[in-house]
C-alpha cells in the first residue's frame, strides 16, 4: 500500500473508510493501481507530485472498492431493480456483473483523473 490511514483522513479528507477496514480496501486499490499502471507507480524516482497523486488515487479507488462490496452484499438476488416507471409500467433490472463492470469503469476514470498527467497510465514503450 502506498497511502496510510493518516493520509486518507488528513490529506484526502476521506470519511467512508474506518481505520480497521482501510488496509483491506487500500490493498484492493493497490492491486488495481498495479494493473492499470503496469507497476510503474511503485518507482522510487517518481516526482513528489506524482507520488501524491498515486496516494490520492489509491484512497479514491479504495472507497470505490468499499462501495462495490456493499452493493454486492445488499443484492440478495442475481438481478436488482435499477429503475421503475409507473405510467405504462416499466421496470429496468441490472445484475451484479453490471454493477461490477460499472464500478471498474469508474475505477479506471478515477485513476485517469489522478494519474494521467504523470504518464503512469501510458501503455506504450518507455522513452
Amino acid at each position: 500500500m502506498i497511502a496510510d490511514y493518516e493520509f486518507y483522513r488528513g490529506s484526502y479528507l476521506g470519511t467512508l473508510l474506518t481505520e480497521e477496514n482501510f488496509p483491506k480496501y487500500a490493498l484492493r486499490a493497490d492491486s488495481y493501481l498495479d494493473l492499470l499502471t503496469t507497476g510503474r507507480y511503485r518507482y522510487d524516482c517518481l516526482p513528489a507530485g506524482a507520488a501524491e497523486a498515486v496516494r490520492m488515487a489509491e484512497c479514491a479507488i479504495a472507497e470505490l472498492c468499499l462501495n462495490l462490496e456493499q452493493a454486492e452484499l445488499q443484492s440478495d438476488a442475481a438481478w436488482k431493480v435499477q429503475g421503475e416507471k409507473v405510467g405504462n409500467h416499466s421496470v429496468t433490472y441490472r445484475n451484479n456483473a453490471e454493477i461490477a463492470e460499472q464500478t471498474e469503469r469508474q475505477i479506471r476514470k478515477t485513476a485517469a483523473r489522478y494519474l494521467l498527467r504523470w504518464g503512469l497510465l501510458y501503455r506504450g514503450m518507455p522513452l
